[in-house]
């Protein structure tokens, strides 16, 4: 169990098989291959197939939003990760065949096993599948990829049997895979150069003195996607379609645009404002967010300065910077926290009334025992539910600030405001019950800073446009008449998709 709001789409751990065009070629090394061409950043449409589902999924003023439009809206503000991932999955599959490595079912099983011993302890594949958590042709293809990497890495680098689960040897894969993936010739929708038009992602190699192209289409994309969505997601998701519908509407109600390309050449200039070691990426990560939440933060805060006209005045960061100088101050906590779920492990969905009582009761008997002075990291230990955290004391280590980080807004607003070795009462987030203990506190810092250095100066407006944005999204959606369909109607998008093969 995690705090983090974030989608864990895991790279590297999901599957997808597909089909792949050749073209003679004499020679058997990808080194060979000829440069792709670059050119100017182009976004092409996706190409969507037609029979997307069209059942109703909302309506925002009468306007009727379908399971198509849920569907693309997950597959584009996740395209990133997507591609990434089946991109990783076809490479797997060429190098098995490039170094005559077979993959057997017996192992596959194997591995799904284990999987299932990691993910959910006691319980079977048919028992994930049933929960509406994954399909099984996803869980297929995560057993088979992880597998594949494995004894690439295992057979290439010589790694013996008594070896192979040691830590050193798990980090030491991540830089074989990265070795790996410098073969190829890799095209991604959003970059230069791009993939084929209509598509998402692309890479080219040679196996065997043949060239191999594989193309992701949107299709391949969205079935892939369905296979992964949590029960939880697709009801999130509901939210974020109707949101992005408010905002598409009311750029057009100014006529004014937020080009892909130009959101695009945004996250070109990020990427080559922070280059590694410490990256781009690495910095959302520890914010808790990713390049496609990104995409989507800034394209709604061109969308709010565009539809309103508003010209930012310095007086504004002032007093923005000045209400919230413990936050630009880093002004920080950490803390400890002991989870009681009410929610399923599995699909994310909240477990039944009667269920959720037990917990709140539950949470409520260990605030008391530890505001009786019952070791805290004990209490931990043995009744928080939170996986990764209990057997540390319920310690996370990410320092919680004012916001950002990806924390519950109710957990992180509540954290917060404790002082050093304060307890709060249990708070409910959508995850459970969580009882937070201080354990330190950084007073913002009292060093001179000059606010107009660049680098402050783009903080400081970055977070007041994000903020403005937000607060303006959240009039627009005040102001519209919204309704749902029901959550059981809305995850029938799992079945009338793409069904279980």
């Amino acid at each position: 169990m995690t705090l983090r709001l974030y989608w864990p789409l895991v790279a590297l751990m999901l599957a997808l098989t597909a089909q792949a065009s050749f073209a003679q070629f004499d020679e058997d090394s990808p080194i060979n291959l000829p440069d792709l061409r670059e050119s100017d950043l182009v976004i092409h449409e996706i190409e969507y197939p037609k029979t997307l589902p069209t059942k109703e999924v909302a309506q925002v003023d009468g306007h009727v939003l379908t399971q198509a439009d849920l569907l693309k809206q997950l597959l584009e503000t996740n395209v990133s990760i997507i591609a990434n991932t089946l991109l990783m999955t076809k490479m797997a599959d060429l190098e098995l065949e490039r170094n005559k490595i077979d993959i057997s079912d017996e192992e596959i099983k194997e591995e799904l096993g284990d999987m299932m011993n990691r993910m959910s302890p006691g319980q079977s594949a048919d028992d994930l599948i049933k929960s509406g958590a994954y399909s099984r042709s996803y869980l297929n293809r995560v057993a088979r990829m992880q597998r594949a990497w494995n004894k690439l890495y295992w057979k290439l680098k010589n790694i013996p049997d008594d070896k192979r689960d040691e830590q050193t040897n798990q980090l030491l894969k991540q830089i074989f895979i990265n070795e790996v993936r410098a073969r190829y010739q890799l095209a991604l929708r959003g970059r230069s150069p791009a993939p084929p038009k209509g598509a998402i992602a692309s890479l080219n190699t040679i196996v065997k003195g043949k060239r191999v192209s594989y193309v992701i289409s949107a299709e391949e994309a969205i079935e892939f996607l369905v296979g992964l969505l949590r029960p939880a997601t697709i009801i999130d998701s509901q939210r974020k379609l109707i949101d992005d519908y408010i905002v598409r509407r009311e750029m057009d109600n100014n006529g004014v645009t937020v080009p892909e390309a130009e959101i695009e050449s945004w996250v070109q200039a990020m990427m080559e404002k922070y280059p590694p070691p410490f990256t781009w990426e690495t910095i959302l990560k520890i914010k808790g967010t990713s390049p496609d939440a990104e995409r989507i933060r800034w394209r709604n805060v061109q969308a709010w300065k565009r539809a309103t006209r508003h010209q930012i005045k310095n007086e504004e960061l002032d007093a923005f910077r000045q209400e919230h100088e413990d936050f630009f101050r880093s002004r920080h906590v950490k803390v400890a926290h002991i989870l009681v779920k009410t929610t399923d492990t599995l699909t994310g969905l909240p477990l039944s009334e009667e269920e959720q009582e037990r917990g709140r009761l539950k949470a409520e008997r260990i605030y008391t025992l530890a505001h009786e002075g019952v070791e805290f990291d004990k209490l931990a230990k043995l009744y928080s539910d939170d996986a990764a955290t209990a057997n540390g004391g319920g310690a996370l280590q990410q320092p919680i600030k004012k916001w950002g980080g990806g924390y519950a807004k109710a957990f992180q607003d509540v954290a917060y405001g404790l002082k050093k070795d304060e307890l709060s009462k249990p708070v409910k987030t959508q995850f459970g019950y969580h009882i937070i203990l201080c354990k330190e506190l950084s007073p913002p810092t009292a060093r001179r800073i000059n606010w107009n250095e660049a680098r402050y100066s783009e903080w400081v407006l970055e977070e007041y446009e994000t903020v403005r944005a937000d607060k303006w999204l959240t009039g627009l959606r005040e102001k519209s008449k919204i309704t749902s369909v029901s959550d059981q109607a809305l995850l029938q998008l799992k079945q009338e998709a793409f069904p279980d093969k």
